[in-house]
């Protein structure tokens, strides 16, 4: 009777212990933030790093404003603070998320400071480039360029959503104007797919009176290298996860992603159809699905990229 007593109030705190850690695992899994939840590809594409070096205090004086950064925001480690002075007086103060993980046309990523002046426009004034992302997935970048007017801090356009990714500015063609480089996010979301799933791609744009103008078509050999970057993930995404992807009723979510992918960068290059046959010869059963979206797909692109290049892009309007 002792033994019997002794096994049941074992098994019943054995019981409870694995409850409880049933429940710790449900809640931890529960609070993984939305960004670590991406498909496998993405999460190869999208590499981050918690490793940061500290933030560099500094600051950044032009005609009477003066930009100071590197301070942090209630002791967090990667949230700090931007101070903005008008003739030594406290005008505003911004929060901004210090892990910019930001990519470079060579695949390197590095840090930004969150202000830079730039003569974007060739006027012989420096433009103000100011970029702040807040911590979330394809929403909190935001990249804005200021001019001061009259004495006054006056922001003429921006970017905001996954396309404020600011990559740099730089002279790609060495003449006219500078490149402004960003991450293109037209497709997220495209068809119901996840937000995670859809690819971004890289453009370019130039600042003229005010305005944002796309010129990505202009760089043929960085589209040709970013295409290949996407096909050599395709396989390695094709050799290790089309099999399960492939049993998910329809047209699994990741897979679109990898077709559209594929697609906007032939398209780019101006050789649609040779991104339709590369689909059909590597992924079969998803060319019905491009050719009934193909026009769709066309439509996006053709509203961020003009064909004709140099046509104005209103990002806010288009999104």
């Amino acid at each position: 009777m002792r033994y019997h007593i002794k096994f049941v109030v074992f098994v019943m705190i054995a019981g409870l212990l694995l409850t409880t850690c049933k429940r710790e695992k449900r809640t931890a899994v529960q609070q993984v933030p939305e960004t670590t939840q991406r498909s496998a590809s993405q999460k190869a594409r999208r590499k981050s790093t918690l490793k940061l070096p500290p933030p560099k205090k500094d600051s950044l004086s032009y005609k009477g404003f003066k930009f100071v950064w590197g301070y942090p925001f209630e002791d967090r480690q990667f949230l700090q603070k931007l101070y903005i002075y008008k003739n030594d007086s406290l005008i505003d103060t911004i929060v901004y998320w210090y892990a910019f993980n930001v990519r470079d046309s060579n695949g390197k990523y590095y840090l930004f400071p969150p202000v830079e002046l730039y003569d974007l426009d060739r006027d012989g004034v420096k433009e103000i480039v100011m970029h702040n992302y807040t911590g979330g997935a394809h929403c909190c970048e935001t990249f804005n360029i200021f001019e001061i007017k009259h004495g006054e801090l006056v922001r003429t356009t921006g970017l905001e959503g996954e396309a404020g990714l600011f990559g740099g500015v730089k002279n790609l063609d060495h003449k006219g104007l500078p490149e402004i480089i960003i991450e293109n996010d037209a497709f997220i979301c495209y068809d119901t797919t996840c937000v995670a799933c859809m690819p971004t791609f890289t453009s370019y744009v130039h600042y003229r009176h005010g305005r944002l103008y796309d010129v990505t078509r202009r760089f043929p050999a960085l589209i040709k290298a970013e295409l290949d970057t996407f096909k050599t993930e395709f396989f390695e995404w094709k050799a290790k996860y089309y099999e399960e992807e492939r049993k998910q009723e329809g047209l699994a979510e990741d897979l679109r992603g990898q077709v559209v992918g594929i697609y906007i960068h032939y398209s780019l290059l101006g050789r649609p159809k040779s991104g339709i046959r590369f689909i059909k010869k590597h992924l079969p059963e998803a060319t019905d699905w491009l050719i009934s979206h193909r026009a769709e797909i066309d439509s996006i692109l053709d509203h961020w990229l003009d064909r004709q290049g140099d046509a104005p892009i209103d990002y806010f309007d288009a999104m």
